[in-house]
């Protein structure tokens, strides 16, 4: 399913906290120790994509994709969807039955396009969005 290829229940880590306390150097005799407390630095995970498994696309019957367009992987195209010169379909896609994909449309990662929708000339569908059934992305738009 689309959940399972695009999305992961692990949790992010635990936000880090340091504090570094340190000699004063060089030190001269008989003066008093001398510390230095750096302000607390927290270190935020960094957000990334979820790890997708490694796997074939699945393409449906009567399905036509121009030589120059480009396929990712983990990508599902359903039945009679034409996919014109220059598109870019990401990794983990889904795009269903009866769809069109103009020339340089894109269509980002793990988006989904349902049934008879279509992406026209330079349209962008955005990472994980879905484009509803029966509906358009027109010329040089985005969802």
């Amino acid at each position: 399913s689309q959940m399972s290829r695009c999305s992961s229940n692990e949790k992010p880590p635990a936000v880090a906290v340091a504090v570094v306390v340190a000699d004063s150097y060089p030190k001269k005799q008989d003066e008093e120790e001398e510390y230095v407390v750096p302000p607390i630095a927290i270190a935020y995970p960094v957000p990334t994509a979820p790890p997708l498994p490694s796997g074939k696309n699945e393409i449906g019957r009567n399905v036509n994709i121009a030589k120059s367009a480009t396929i990712g992987t983990n990508v599902r195209i359903g039945d009679n969807t034409h996919i014109h010169d220059g598109a870019v379909i990401q990794d983990g896609v889904t795009i269903g039955q009866n769809c069109h994909i103009h020339m340089n449309a894109k269509v980002e990662t793990c988006a989904t396009m349902e049934h008879n929708s279509s992406v026209h000339m330079n349209g962008m569908i955005r990472a994980n969005t879905t484009l509803k059934r029966g509906q358009t992305v027109s010329m040089n738009k985005t969802n």
